[in-house]
């Protein structure tokens, strides 16, 4: 059985993950609006120089909050690698909605 401390600990950091969660879809519906803009501009959905620029400003930013920048690395590249793909799908169909 594990201690209340770390039932406490387990506690506060489900909390964490439900506003992760509510974040994450909160950046999926801007996606969602990429979407529209990318279809109606003939924008490809993977843009290099854009991926760079993203992981780099997180990994600048993760030693401000005391974070190891190869972890935030590794966690943004599978988040756009999840984006990109999300965007690519939804490229694909001549619909307007996302």
């Amino acid at each position: 059985m594990p201690s209340k401390k770390l039932m406490q600990y387990r506690a506060a950091i489900d909390a964490i993950d439900v506003k992760l969660i509510g974040l994450l879809a909160d950046r999926m519906r801007i996606v969602d609006d990429v979407i529209v803009e990318k279809r109606s501009t003939g924008t490809a959905a993977v843009l290099p120089d854009r991926v760079e620029q993203v992981v780099s400003r997180v990994k600048a930013l993760a030693p401000q909050q005391g974070l190891p920048p190869s972890m935030v690395e590794k966690i943004w590249r599978l988040l756009i690698s999840e984006v990109c793909a999300y965007e690519e799908e939804r490229l694909k169909t001549k619909t307007t909605d996302p």
